[in-house]
């Protein structure tokens, strides 16, 4: 992609995105089902129709399955949620979700759960079948999520932007540039307190940038490993799916952002790490010299 395409290119997808949160936030509708954000989810994708070069990037991710790489892809959308969870869990920053998952008096089990669908029920159940009924949960979420909305944002992301950058400035800046990117690119929403209303400025301005960021690296390994747009729209999906409430909650805003900017370092430097050392193998080596007789 040339300069110029990739300048059109952002100009809509800020245009059509920030318009669509705002829409949002206007008519009260900034929650997770709100139809003006599904809406701003897949500017991106609209934005790919803008050049030829960046249809035909699109469309190179868009065709292939991704394969063996689609399972992998739930964990990865997962991970930040799991690795808050283990810190809050060995911390003691966090105490189970009974609002969501009631528990038995006697320990014994699920009592209820409340306010979220679960496949398999939500009546009483022992721990083992909650258990199940939590992974087959957030697995269809996961992928209905991924393919209704994810890939409407990873179309953009993952699939143009971020190979157009590379060529420019490499694996690793370019993660990082695509992920400053995506993270003000929900500048509305963000500041209207959707991701955080006790410190929606904070918020905005560094610690939900920082968790972008982790996910740059983990969403543009996967669609450099996989060649397709495919694994990183089902983490996309897995994210938000499991983002909606877990097992455990925060004793506090503290707690809560401590772990979560924790969980985004032990994830992000995990992938970055990966991902600059695929970059170095990919630089093929100098031949040697040839030595005369």
């Amino acid at each position: 992609m040339s300069n110029r395409e990739i300048g059109r290119f952002l100009f809509v997808v800020f245009t059509l995105g920030l318009g669509a949160q705002c829409a949002a936030i206007a008519s009260g509708g900034a929650t997770p089902s709100g139809g003006w954000l599904r809406l701003a989810m897949w500017a991106p994708a609209v934005a790919v129709l803008t050049s030829r070069s960046a249809r035909r990037l699109a469309w190179g991710a868009i065709r292939r399955s991704g394969g063996i790489w689609l399972p992998l892809a739930l964990l990865v959308g997962w991970s930040l949620v799991l690795v808050q969870n283990a810190l809050l869990f060995t911390t003691g920053g966090g105490t189970w979700n009974e609002k969501l998952f009631s528990t038995n008096p006697d320990g014994t089990g699920i009592a209820a759960v409340n306010g979220v669908a679960m496949v398999l029920g939500v009546g009483p159940q022992s721990y083992g079948f909650f258990s199940l009924n939590l992974l087959v949960t957030l697995t269809i979420g996961s992928l209905l999520v991924g393919v209704l909305g994810g890939v409407g944002e990873e179309l953009g992301w993952r699939a143009v932007l971020q190979p157009a950058l590379e060529d420019r400035f490499g694996a690793t800046r370019s993660r990082v540039i695509v992920g400053v990117i995506w993270a003000y690119w929900h500048l509305p929403v963000n500041l209207a307190g959707y991701n955080d209303p006790a410190h929606p400025l904070l918020n905005t301005l560094l610690f939900f940038p920082l968790v972008v960021l982790a996910m740059a690296f983990s969403f543009g390994w996967l669609t450099r490993r996989s060649s397709s747009v495919w694994p990183a729209a089902i983490a996309h999906g897995a994210n938000n799916i499991i983002n909606t409430g877990f097992l455990l909650t925060p004793r506090s805003w503290a707690w809560d952002t401590t772990t979560a900017l924790a969980a985004a370092a032990i994830v992000g430097g995990l992938f970055a790490a990966m991902t600059v050392r695929r970059a170095s193998s990919d630089v093929a080596p100098a031949p040697a010299a040839a030595i005369g007789a």
